[in-house]
């Protein structure tokens, strides 16, 4: 018969004995004879991580003050368990002095609770005396949540448009079951989580229509589960708003030539959505009311359109370009919307033969 490999016992051999060396020192510890006028008097006996996620490293710091009249010297400094590393001084420590005992908490591999005893075995005035720690920690599995896609992109977008956007939600974390609690949204933004998830995966369906703010859109969804262990996951939404009803002019500007030619600038004011348009009212300014020589709205081709056209006086601009700035009100199937207009006016350049 083969003889068995000296490696194949190894590790268990060495834990048994780190243990039993251990036991045996805890044992001294509890019995021990008491340290000569206070000996080794620690500030704390237990240190308690609470809440650790698995596989996060904890140092316990263990203060302590030789109240003894006699110099003390740390022997040794032996733990129950792998899960603990000890450090601590080899000098000796003086009457009145101070020192400390670091002990490094290894959480990977392990969870739930975490309990590691240190014995102390240190010597003073030619005897030996024993001292029993303790630290611990609640060690859990931290999960992380994952979605995909990580960003709902929209890119550039008509106000008022219906979105339908799915959003996979799982848990990219090791043996950490949960499910969606809550979901909070922008006003205009519904979300539906569903009862089951689909596969591993949890499917939000996000809809709603696209506000009728222009502009970039920067809004977020933030998920919440049932459990603890879940940080909060969030899922931003970025696009760029585009008006509905918009005004498109042949031109923003016109030369305006003073001997005559063409004075006047026409913009068509469209709703992209097809939908007719039943009325448009002109804000006026001050500047623009006394700059312009006429400002009409007309009908344009389709119900969907309305047409405006501004002419400036002769002789103006004197020198340089005008420009004015107003708006619009339109009011399409009982809603209102504004529609800011900008018009320039350019004098023509003089051309010399």
């Amino acid at each position: 018969m083969p003889a068995k490999s000296k490696s194949t016992h190894f590790l268990p051999t060495a834990v048994a004995i780190a243990c039993c060396a251990v036991i045996l020192l805890l044992a001294a510890a509890s019995r021990g004879a008491d340290p000569p006028s206070g000996g080794l008097v620690f500030s704390k006996s237990t240190i308690d991580f609470g809440k650790v996620p698995q596989g996060k490293k904890k140092i316990a710091t263990f203060k302590f003050v030789n109240k003894s009249e006699n110099p003390a010297e740390i022997k040794k400094v032996r733990t129950d368990c792998l899960c603990a590393v000890a450090a601590y001084p080899k000098e000796g420590v003086p009457a009145g002095g101070e020192g400390e005992i670091k002990v490094e908490l290894r959480t990977a591999g392990y969870k739930g609770t975490l309990r590691s005893k240190i014995a102390i075995k240190y010597a003073s005035g030619g005897k030996d005396y024993y001292v029993p720690l303790t630290m611990q920690a609640n060690v859990h599995q931290e999960g992380k949540l994952v979605a995909d896609p990580k960003v709902i992109e929209l890119g550039q977008i008509m106000a008022e448009t219906e979105i339908v956007k799915k959003v996979s939600v799982k848990n990219a974390g090791k043996e950490v079951r949960s499910a969606i609690r809550s979901v909070d949204a922008p006003p205009w933004i519904h979300v539906a989580t569903g009862g089951k998830p689909d596969g591993d995966a949890w499917v939000l369906t996000v809809k709603g229509p696209i506000p009728n703010r222009p502009g970039e859109l920067s809004e977020k969804i933030v998920v919440h589960t049932d459990s603890k262990v879940f940080p909060t996951l969030i899922v931003p939404i970025e696009g760029r708003i585009e008006r509905v009803v918009t005004s498109i002019p042949h031109k923003a500007w016109t030369e305006v030539d003073l001997k005559g030619g063409n004075r006047s600038i026409v913009v068509r004011i469209v709703d992209r959505k097809g939908r007719k348009i039943t009325s448009a009212e002109l804000v006026y300014t001050k500047r623009f009311r006394e700059g312009l020589s006429s400002v009409e709205i007309k009908d344009g081709k389709t119900p969907s359109e309305k047409v405006l056209v501004a002419a400036i006086p002769d002789g103006k601009p004197e020198k340089g370009a005008v420009s004015f700035n107003t708006s619009v009100t339109v009011k399409v199937e009982g809603r209102e919307y504004v529609v800011p207009i900008n018009l320039m006016f350019i004098r023509r350049r003089a051309h010399h033969k």
